[in-house]
């Protein structure tokens, strides 16, 4: 295993299967000096913060209102105020897609990160590792029970919801077809990273994401793979030294919006040995 770095001032073991767990904590300059941050397995309490994070990053746009003023009129020329229900409509509609795209891919993952501070998630990492699947390993037990409970009250009890469990379905399908080729070389897939805006800049992903990486190199993973497109951060992949394999330009994302996908390659190993020169 390899030795925690400076950088983190933390040490962590594995709990279990599924993921890391605190021993220490960590200041970040986004943190006030009362405050650490701490990382940690998922736990269900967990689903409705990071959900909120997936909505804030990725479907803040989704579905914009149309303006309206109580009689539905504009005025003086200017934009009609939208209706204060509608609004609130909207919120949770894009808070339930949100919660049905996280929910989505955790269905199949083996391993969490979790970064904490004062009780609230600031960010996740998940990874499928495939020889995990023989013993039935998750990253929150009984995820896919969650999922399916979820995916069935979403479709009945959300307006429109049936239409967005459809459209992240069919985008995941299309991911594949671009993934599906390098997935045969790899043993591990990192599946989603996501990080609070709040936190960027701060260290905390880089945390995060060598914290995921020490997981798969303990679970003797030479090669894994992610997807990532134009609507995130794609170049912390790049400088992390990670190989773009494959890609799809001018592509659409699960809600209509164009976006670029791509698909990388990674070594678990090399990763950590070159986050060490850096140093």
């Amino acid at each position: 295993m390899y030795e925690r770095r400076n950088y983190l001032h933390m040490a962590y073991h594995e709990s279990g299967e599924g993921g890391a767990s605190p021993r220490e904590s960590i200041n970040l300059d986004g943190i006030s000096s009362e405050s650490q941050v701490s990382l940690r397995e998922l736990r269900e309490s967990d689903i409705d913060s990071i959900a909120r994070i997936v909505q804030k990053t990725w479907f803040s746009a989704m579905d914009s209102p149309v303006p309206v003023s109580p009689d539905g009129e504009e005025r003086d020329g200017r934009a009609p105020v939208p209706d204060q229900a509608q609004n609130e409509s909207q919120a949770r509609r894009k808070f339930y897609a949100a919660k049905y795209d996280f929910l989505w891919y955790l269905s199949r993952c083996t391993h969490s990160v979790v970064a904490e501070a004062d009780g609230k998630p600031l960010g996740i990492v998940l990874a499928d590792i495939y020889s995990s699947h023989e013993s039935g390993v998750q990253a929150l037990k009984g995820q896919d029970t969650i999922f399916a409970d979820y995916d069935t009250w979403i479709r009945t009890a959300v307006p429109d919801g049936n239409k967005y469990a459809e459209a992240i379905r069919q985008d995941d399908a299309g991911t594949h077809e671009l993934s599906d080729p390098v997935k045969t070389h790899t043993e591990a897939e990192i599946v989603l990273f996501i990080v609070d805006g709040s936190m960027r800049g701060q260290g905390l992903g880089k945390a995060l994401w060598l914290s995921m990486l020490e997981t798969l190199d303990r679970h003797k993973v030479r090669r894994y793979f992610l997807y990532t497109d134009t609507e995130c951060n794609y170049m912390f992949y790049e400088y992390r030294g990670l190989l773009r394999v494959a890609e799809k330009i001018n592509a659409k994302g699960p809600m209509g919006e164009p976006l670029d996908k791509f698909i990388y390659l990674g070594s678990p190993t090399e990763s950590l040995s070159d986050d060490g020169q850096r140093q």
